[in-house]
């Protein structure tokens, strides 16, 4: 059965959200957040740090609390899914795009954008509208990496701010 960990990365009032290349096996052409499968003898968590410098270049520590959301699928089938997802508000670096193999387009999105994307679970939608909520930053738990403040996401408003290469 498919393990895989995600983030979704949070800042001012927006999600980061990959966009999946086309051709893709699973989920093409959807919006996703970035993360992948476990390794061989990796944790959750240890895969979401890895996940995440793979594919955005961000650096985060490898949670040690439970996930926030959790999407499982055809349990006890082999094709089954077990996917686990933290909320993140602190992480080093800027992201990015680092392989247009797996994703081909990165953007914040807000509340609002939902309905006009098309995501890869559509469990994500209700999970997303409280996280993105303007009072959620009394619900939302912290976790990441410490004192990774980034001046370049200011606030944001519209259309969803797209990041490129």
């Amino acid at each position: 059965m498919p393990r895989v960990a995600v983030g979704a990365l949070v800042r001012d009032g927006r999600v980061l959200l990959c966009h999946r290349v086309p051709g893709k096996a699973h989920s093409p052409d959807r919006w996703d957040f970035p993360g992948g499968h476990l390794e061989e003898g990796e944790s959750f968590g240890e895969a979401l740090a890895r996940e995440l410098e793979e594919e955005v270049g961000v650096v985060v520590e490898p949670p040690t609390r439970s996930c926030d959301f959790e999407v499982r699928r055809g349990a006890g089938d082999a094709a089954g899914l077990v996917l686990r997802g933290w909320i993140l508000t602190d992480w080093t670096g800027t992201p990015r795009l680092v392989d247009g193999e797996e994703h081909d387009d990165l953007a914040w999105c807000a509340a609002a954008d939902l309905p006009g994307l098309a995501l890869s679970h559509a469990e994500y939608v209700p999970m997303l509208r409280r996280v993105l909520a303007p009072d959620a930053h009394h619900r939302r738990p912290v976790t990441g990496h410490a004192g990774s403040a980034d001046p370049a996401f200011g606030s944001h408003s519209g259309d969803a701010s797209r990041v490129h290469r």
